[in-house]
């Protein structure tokens, strides 16, 4: 397995992973003249809706019709041109929008912080539940079934043995909640552990744990349901040693820069989509676990508690 991030123990590494200039794409996200452009009403003419595809094919082919349709309906309810571009992750996203190169994107919490420190972004609107409200989803710490590891607890007696592989470093269920949580029993896993990955991916993350490439593995319960269904891993071949609270996912975020009335009316746009764009709803429904989703106006502060674990990680500043 790559090794993205070894042990070095130093919190500025992990900066400079987390927060680091990314290389913005090589051909720009998107013509330079069009983006200086402004119509009648002060909005640009073309606006760049950021996608981060997820790894699996099958998803990745679903997602990919679905931001083309939901690029056809901005267009259709905005007037204005939208051009969707892939990012290969959330610190690329980040670095775009604070170029100026991406207008709007999906994020997950942890990185929405982020970006909103670092880019001036704002949330535009939560995918939320019927059921659960901002929406639910766990972070889970995960082992193989035949694993020694049969409790949390192992893990935490047992560190300096094992090797522990998050997700992204601007990752929420793969590296800010368990990390939080280690933290919270006075583990720091680049001093406590074997050796801390980095696997880029939820789903590589449930492999290298499935396979026994590492120990154990930080990874979203929405990714280890779907790999379920779609009979990618059994149940039978993983063990959860660790489930967190109950968390909100992240906000579709807009550029702080952009003209308000264009943010308000890219939020109605949003909320609205179910009736003013049923067929583009429905693709949006079906790749998601919970079919009940709804988009709500965006509140910065349900994502204090995140802030509140990023500034309290004792050995490590992972916001300003």
């Amino acid at each position: 397995m790559k090794k993205t991030l070894k042990a070095l123990g130093k919190s500025e590494w992990l900066l400079v992973l987390v927060l680091g200039i990314a290389a913005i794409f090589a051909n720009g996200c998107s013509d330079s003249s069009a983006r200086t452009q402004l119509d009648e009403r002060g909005w640009p003419t073309v606006l760049v809706l950021g996608h981060n595809p997820p790894e699996e094919e099958t998803q990745r082919l679903a997602r990919n019709v679905v931001y083309d349709n939901l690029s056809s309906y901005l267009e259709r309810t905005l007037d204005v041109q939208v051009k969707v571009v892939h990012t290969g992750s959330y610190n690329v996203a980040i670095e775009a929008m604070r170029a100026g190169k991406i207008d709007i994107m999906n994020f997950g919490s942890f990185s929405y912080l982020i970006a909103q420190q670092k880019a001036n972004v704002e949330p535009l609107v939560i995918r939320g539940t019927t059921d659960y409200g901002p929406g639910a989803y766990q972070s889970y710490l995960i082992t193989a079934a035949d694993s020694s590891l049969k409790s949390i607890e192992d893990v935490l007696e047992r560190s300096s043995e094992l090797t522990l592989s998050f997700n992204d470093p601007a990752s929420t269920s793969g590296h800010l909640v368990p990390r939080g949580f280690l933290s919270d029993h006075e583990i720091v896993p680049e001093r406590d552990f074997k050796e801390v990955v980095f696997a880029m991916s939820h789903t590589a993350n449930v492999m290298t744990a499935v396979s026994g490439k590492t120990d154990v593995a930080a990874v979203a319960s929405s990714t280890f349901q779907r790999m379920i269904e779609r009979r990618a891993i059994s149940e039978d071949e993983v063990r959860i040693l660790w489930r967190s609270d109950w968390m909100p996912n992240g906000p579709i975020s807009v550029r702080g820069a952009l003209p308000e009335d264009l943010k308000k009316a890219l939020q109605d746009a949003y909320v609205s989509l179910p009736q003013k764009d049923p067929e583009t709803w429905e693709l949006i429904r079906n790749i998601y676990i919970n079919p009940n989703i709804v988009y709500m106006p965006g509140d910065d502060s349900i994502y204090d508690y995140y802030r509140e674990i990023a500034r309290n990680i004792d050995h490590m500043k992972l916001l300003d």
